[in-house]
């Protein structure tokens, strides 16, 4: 612990020390005096100097007490302090030396002291205190010592040393409280100026990340441009680092640097500059613009400026821009091509280009103050309305149709109009822009399109009409008709003139075609009303006329040069359709000659086979009659197929024009060797008609016809459906036939008998379902019919 922790810390403020001073002059007053006065009638004696020397205490005590009131501590603490000491000294050599009651008290002038006047003051009372008992020690040793003017009692000095220690205990008590409440004070004051600077540290600390992140540039500077403070966005407005710009005068800053003395000397004038746009220079020699705000201030009683910077590079780029752009929009609106109108919100027109004006022919003060759907044709307004009602209603964004406008004139001009709607950026309606379009002559054009697509329509169904006949009668009827159902005519007829035809002989033709005359009418027919036109026009054919196609409108406008020369393709088209109808009927003439040759043909050679088997004589025309029955009586054959059916069943037995004489003639049966032989005629028969093309459909009975179901025939040995239709149907009628029929070996069989033997066969030698319906065929024939097919035929 150290010694000065035993000393009494001085009261730091003035009131303290104040109230102490006080008390302790009232301690005077009212304890110390009378108690000393009390004490000097106790004694033996009465101490009239003793009386004396307490009003003069009194008296001093009454002058400290005018230094405090007017606030002259430090002079009254002194005198204080030395007016008691000296008191108390002269007490103690008058009144024994050390043995007196008053060295007691030295301890309260120190404590005094060192309350009011301080630790140096304190120790210097000590010295001197020490330094006076030592005087006393020496005085009283060498019998020096004057004769004690108090002669104390037991009582008297008991009382004298409770006085002492009773001022000290006050003095102790009063002094105590005096410094707890100073200390109390002081930690106050201690935590009080602890949290105002915490406060301080953390508003600089907002302050100072204010200054650092904020956006915008700011500054402070001496006014000769030196840089006190900047914050980073400055820095990098400027392109240069914190370092480099606390090294440089402003004006390097700005783009004109006399900018800046101007920009002071009219802040001094008004006191500050608000949003004054200037441009600086950059690290990089770029220009950049700021709004500028800029303050004058004082900082430690110099004159700074504050100035804030606010890039304003890119929001100046967009509003030249913006001028730009409304520039180019006052242009294109000024010199577009097409009409281009602004209508408010009320449906009234405010603004109009020159286009929309010529288009109109109205001046743009005329086409102003009305409202706009008054230029639109009566017919089309209520539909437009509409739109408009939907465009503004949100329900789309824009939208276009082809209408018709009213001119100043009382003209009607075609226009595609395409309007939308401006909203500003609450999505309210601003105005409404409408751009018109002149389609007069897209409109003449596309006339001119349609009626050419029309016509070439026209001519490409009524074409493909053409195409579908073959008929000279209906060629004439479809010509003549397409002219009035296509074309639009309203009468049409068309004249094949005998004399006029097609030269036949050309075609061979043994009897000319007769001449032929078909009308067709509209359904609206032509009235009398207007004049009625005619146009005919010639059905040539290899430079020969041999028609006419004659057609009849009373449209004005109906006889055009583009139609007529699609009308007069049409017709050529027509004699082109006729001259082929011509020549198709020559081909199948022909056809049908050639046809009767070869199966003519066909039927000699089965006639020449019978001829050589005298017993099958008769065979091959009643096998054939019946194979046809049977065929088309199946319902899977076409006509076609039926015709070379019944050419195979001719041709069934030409095989056997390669087996020998003698073993087809043998009068009895046949060994193993001739049965080879004879098993050969379907293949001798394909190969003998398989190189003729006309007969590629017809070889299949030739070929097959002793195949069995089962799969036991010849010559392939082929089973069930492998073996072909034809070749299975002309099976069952070959061995009806044969039964049927009376042989040198035997008598033929009865129908009844025949019938129970195919039936027996079927799923054996015969397809099941063919003999199944041979059988039903035989149920529905007569007996006649049965008996002798070919004569009945």
């Amino acid at each position: 612990m150290h010694w000065r922790s035993f000393i009494p810390r001085t009261l730091a403020d003035s009131q303290s020390r104040q109230q102490l001073l006080i008390v302790m002059l009232k301690s005077v007053v009212w304890i110390f005096t009378p108690v000393q006065v009390i004490l000097s009638f106790t004694l033996t004696t009465t101490s009239w100097p003793r009386l004396l020397l307490l009003a003069i205490v009194n008296l001093l005590c009454a002058g400290i007490w005018l230094l405090i009131k007017r606030n002259k501590l430090d002079l009254a603490g002194k005198l204080f302090v030395g007016l008691f000491w000296l008191l108390f000294t002269g007490l103690m050599l008058s009144t024994g030396g050390i043995s007196s009651p008053s060295i007691i008290a030295y301890f309260f002038v120190i404590f005094t002291a060192s309350f009011l006047l301080g630790e140096l003051a304190s120790v210097i009372i000590g010295c001197l205190s020490l330094a006076a008992t030592f005087v006393a020690v020496l005085l009283e040793l060498n019998q020096l010592l004057p004769a004690s003017v108090i002669v104390y009692t037991p009582v008297s000095r008991w009382l004298s040393y409770s006085f002492y220690l009773g001022i000290m205990l006050i003095f102790q008590m009063v002094s105590g409280r005096l410094v707890y409440k100073a200390m109390q004070k002081a930690q106050a004051e201690l935590h009080e100026r602890q949290r105002i600077e915490a406060e301080l540290r953390h508003s600089e600390a907002q302050y100072r990340l204010l200054f650092d992140t904020i956006p915008i540039g700011i500054g402070m500077a001496k006014l000769d441009g030196t840089v006190i403070a900047i914050n980073p966005a400055g820095s990098q407005m400027m392109g240069y680092s914190h370092a480099e710009l606390m090294q440089i005068k402003l004006e390097q800053l700005y783009a004109n640097p006399d900018q800046r003395a101007s920009l002071i000397q009219q802040a001094q004038q008004t006191g500050k500059i608000r949003d004054r746009e200037m441009a600086f220079r950059r690290n990089d020699g770029q220009l950049v613009w700021a709004l500028v705000n800029l303050d004058l201030g004082l900082i430690n009683g110099e004159a700074v400026t504050i100035a804030t910077l606010r890039d304003n590079t890119t929001q100046r780029a967009a509003e030249q821009a913006l001028r730009t752009n409304e520039a180019r929009f006052r242009a294109i609106f000024e010199h577009a091509a097409i009409g281009i109108v602004l209508i408010d919100n009320n449906g009234v027109v405010f603004s109009a280009n020159p286009t929309a004006c010529m288009l109109l022919n109205f001046s743009e003060h005329e086409l102003q103050q009305q409202a706009f759907v008054n230029f639109t044709h009566p017919d089309d307004r209520q539909f437009e309305m509409s739109l408009n009602q939907e465009l503004r209603a949100g329900l789309c964004d824009s939208y276009q149709i082809e209408q018709r406008f009213i001119r100043s004139d009382g003209g009607i001009v075609w226009g595609r109009l395409c309007a939308s709607l401006v909203q500003d950026a609450a999505d309210q309606p601003l105005f409404m822009i409408a751009m018109i379009e002149d389609l007069s002559s897209y409109k003449d054009t596309q006339a001119q399109l349609d009626l050419q697509m029309q016509t070439l329509t026209a001519l490409y169904y009524s074409s493909q009409r053409l195409t579908t006949k073959l008929k000279v009668e209906e060629l004439a009827r479809d010509g003549a008709d397409s002219c009035v159902s296509i074309f639009g005519a309203q009468r049409a007829w068309l004249t094949l003139n005998q004399a006029d035809q097609l030269n036949y002989h050309e075609h061979n033709l043994e009897q000319p075609l007769p001449s032929v005359h078909i009308e067709i009418e509209s359904t609206q027919p032509i009235t009398r009303d207007g004049p009625t036109r005619t146009m005919a026009f010639p059905l040539v054919s290899h430079n020969h006329t041999f028609g006419m196609l004659n057609l009849q409108s009373n449209q004005a406008d109906f006889f055009q040069a583009e139609r007529n020369d699609m009308l007069q393709t049409y017709a050529s088209q027509v004699a082109a359709a006729l001259d082929n109808a011509l020549m198709f009927q020559h081909l199948q003439q022909i056809n049908r000659e050639v046809t009767s040759a070869y199966d003519m043909t066909i039927e000699g050679w089965s006639r020449a086979l019978d001829l050589r088997d005298h017993e099958t004589e008769g065979h091959t025309q009643r096998v054939t009659w019946m194979t046809e029955r049977l065929a088309a009586a199946m319902g899977q054959f076409s006509a076609e197929e039926l015709i070379h059916v019944r050419r195979g069943a001719l041709l069934h037995d030409i095989g056997k024009m390669g087996v020998p004489d003698a073993i087809l003639h043998k009068p009895g049966p046949l060994n193993d060797e001739e049965w080879v032989i004879m098993r050969r005629h379907p293949v001798y028969a394909y190969q003998l008609l398989a190189p003729i093309g006309y007969l590629q459909g017809s070889l299949d009975i030739p070929h097959y016809h002793h195949e069995r179901w089962d799969g036991g025939g010849y010559p392939k040995g082929l089973q069930a459906e492998e073996i072909p239709l034809a070749a299975r149907v002309f099976a069952v009628v070959d061995v009806w036939d044969a039964l049927r029929s009376d042989r040198p070996y035997r008598k033929g069989w009865s129908d009844q008998r025949i019938m129970d033997y195919l039936a027996g066969e079927a799923g054996k030698h015969f397809d099941p379902l063919v003999v199944e319906v041979f059988l039903q065929l035989l149920m529905t024939m007569s007996i006649a019919e049965v008996r002798n097919p070919v004569n009945e035929a």
